[in-house]
């Protein structure tokens, strides 16, 4: 705490000892000059650069709620799927550079259709909440309802092709699946 090094609290299965909330919660004092913190009963010099983390094999511990508000919980188990999934990719971003580039571009492409879909929604619900009177008389109405069908249409059409290609990259990286396996029951 004092010299602002990082604290592994291995084990940690009872959660986060009541000495240490203090701690975890930076409950600093100004001393004069100093910032202490108190561990237990002990007024300790407090470093800005600390870190405490608490490492336990417990999947999800059981925290009481005082000490869960007062932790970030991250998850580092490996599952059998996620590695062979990483070894999908280790192995196609090495094998076959392009297919991971034309993926990634592909998820690119579909993200920005759906928010240009979003964006025409909301353009045209605009302007029918600003339409005064009879919707069929609004000549600006109609065309940009003409406009914005025109071009959902050609989005949706896009996003069936991208999703075409998607199912072909996706079906390309399957046959690496079996070497995935393989790599993963060596973990395992």
């Amino acid at each position: 705490v004092r010299f602002g090094k990082a604290l592994l609290v291995v084990d940690a299965d009872a959660g986060l000892e009541p000495a240490l909330h203090a701690v975890a919660r930076r409950d600093v004092e100004l001393r004069g000059t100093r910032s202490v913190v108190f561990v237990g009963d002990a007024a300790v010099d407090y470093d800005e650069a600390f870190r405490l983390a608490l490492v336990t094999r417990d999947a999800s511990p059981d925290l009481p709620p005082d000490a869960a508000a007062l932790v970030a919980q991250i998850d580092f188990t490996a599952t059998r799927a996620g590695l062979e999934g990483r070894l999908v990719g280790e192995t196609i971003h090495h094998e076959e550079p392009e297919l991971e580039r034309r993926t990634l571009a592909l998820v690119q492409a579909q993200e920005d259709h759906k928010l240009e879909l979003a964006r025409l929604e909301t353009k045209l619900l605009e302007a029918l909440a600003t339409c005064g009177g009879d919707l069929l008389d609004d000549a600006a109405l109609i065309e940009s309802l003409d406009q914005t069908k025109t071009v959902a249409k050609g989005i949706h059409e896009a996003l069936a092709t991208s999703e075409a290609a998607r199912r072909d990259l996706d079906a390309r990286r399957k046959a690496y699946a079996p070497l995935a396996a393989l790599g993963s029951t060596v973990y395992f």
